[in-house]
């Protein structure tokens, strides 16, 4: 599945995801997004836009891929605006968003 032009994240082969062929909504928890600040296999590169103190961990903003995406995640440590990341996300925990009669469903 691509995320962005430069973003591709492979989904586990389950029969529940083969009827999202095209384009999607999806959501991604910020929990489901893992952060490292060395590169490393399969890792994705963004760019850190905010970040904020929740008490136990810090919630950042990422800025991904070439055409500038928002992705939401935890990290326990205090990452620095501007900074580069590496993230990859937990495949099997993407929500898809389907519209059916003008409401929108979640799918997990």
């Amino acid at each position: 599945m691509k995320i962005d032009t430069d973003i591709l994240i492979q989904l586990p082969k389950q029969e529940k995801y083969k009827s999202y062929a095209g384009e999607s909504t999806i959501v991604i928890r910020p929990e489901h997004v893992r952060l490292s600040q060395v590169p490393f296999h399969h890792a994705h590169a963004g760019v850190v836009e905010t970040v904020s103190f929740l008490g136990e961990r810090y919630e950042v903003t990422l800025q991904i891929g070439k055409n500038m995406k928002r992705l939401f995640a935890y990290s326990s440590e205090r990452l620095t605006l501007g900074q580069a990341i590496y993230f990859t996300i937990v495949s099997d925990s993407i929500h898809f968003i389907n519209q059916i009669g003008g409401l929108s469903h979640e799918t997990a």
